[in-house]
């Protein structure tokens, strides 16, 4: 349970609740640097993350935020706010830094979705025991004979079964595609629970998993449900495809009525 809601802490920001929109900086000043500390600065992080966990994450290395050691931001006019953090991320199954990463993150106004881009500094060894280790479970899930089916992942007490942990951690992958795609400056998501997955049978070697998760919606407290499915193989590049249903939706401004999103993408790696 400890361990569970560290996991989950390590996903929340440094300030919760359900707060108005403000701005993230004294508009006085065209490019400020932001305390390591401001909100904004650990969203945009945040969001860095989700990014870097679809693009180069897997079973065995889902990365987390550690720290924020430098921020600033610019202001487009009539665009949006670019960011520029330097921060350390960790790993989800262990405690300290991994490595070091600098990102830009733009939240433009009318797009869907934040543009990002990062790039990290690991040990040179980790690419290879991630490889290796993602082989190796490739390998077992092969040799199963029965296709798999599990539910609420946590369970209700927030325990995790050690052999679930890979297809939670899957999950993890996965659903940071879909919290990346759905951030703005003044909204994040955590995975909460992935309430039921299933292994459908293929022809090729990749595997094919259908979720049922449950996300998170931070400062609105909503949990949004999403129907996820997610073409693993550890040798290429995840393939994920997503449908939320929002029944409070969250609106900088104005009001609004429940709203479906979805979408579909295809990762890379590190």
């Amino acid at each position: 349970m400890n361990k569970f809601l560290c996991i989950v802490l390590s996903f929340l920001p440094l300030v919760c609740g359900h707060a108005k929109p403000g701005k993230p900086y004294d508009s006085s000043n065209s490019n400020p640097a932001l305390a390591v500390h401001n909100r904004y600065a650990w969203q945009a992080a945040k969001v860095a993350v989700y990014y870097l966990n679809y693009r180069s994450g897997s079973p065995n290395k889902v990365f987390t935020l550690d720290r924020v050691r430098k921020a600033s931001l610019e202001s487009i006019q009539n665009a949006g706010h670019k960011y520029y953090v330097q921060f350390t991320v960790g790993d989800v199954s262990s405690n300290g830094a991994i490595g070091t990463c600098i990102g830009k993150v733009i939240f433009q106004k009318q797009k869907p979705r934040p543009a990002t881009d990062v790039k990290c500094k690991f040990n040179k060894d980790l690419k290879r025991q991630v490889l290796d280790a993602d082989h190796k479970l490739y390998h077992k899930l092969k040799k199963q004979k029965k296709l798999l089916a599990a539910k609420n992942i946590p369970d209700n007490f927030g325990h995790v079964d050690p052999p679930m942990e890979p297809i939670w951690h899957m999950a993890m992958i996965g659903s940071s595609y879909v919290m990346w795609q759905k951030s703005t400056e003044n909204l994040q998501y955590n995975l909460m629970q992935v309430k039921q997955v299933k292994q459908w049978k293929r022809k090729d070697d990749l595997f094919d998993f259908d979720f049922k998760i449950l996300l998170h919606e931070i400062p609105t407290q909503e949990m949004i449900p999403c129907h996820m499915r997610m073409v693993w193989h550890p040798k290429l590049s995840p393939k994920v495809k997503y449908h939320c249903v929002h029944r409070f939706p969250f609106q900088e401004a104005g009001s609004g009525q429940a709203q479906e999103q979805e979408g579909s993408a295809t990762g890379g790696v590190f």
